[in-house]
């Protein structure tokens, strides 16, 4: 009875696992014993970023939604 009641997933999402990048990449050799997510990345508008352009907030959606 108490197995039908024990989650699976975490609640939270940033309890999870992170994804495992070896994965991503077709490499991963560990299979069902790797610790990590076997998922592949979303894809959306913050994916392709560019870090120095996330840093100085020029060509960066969330700057974007925070200004004004």
């Amino acid at each position: 009875m108490l197995k039908k009641l024990a989650r699976t997933e975490p609640y939270y999402k940033r309890n999870k696992a992170h994804l495992c990048s070896f994965f991503a990449k077709g490499d991963c050799t560990r299979g069902d014993e790797c610790p990590y997510r076997h998922e592949l990345p979303v894809e959306n508008e913050l994916s392709q970023q560019n870090l120095k352009d996330r840093y100085h907030g020029s060509n960066d959606p969330v700057a974007n939604k925070i200004r004004w």
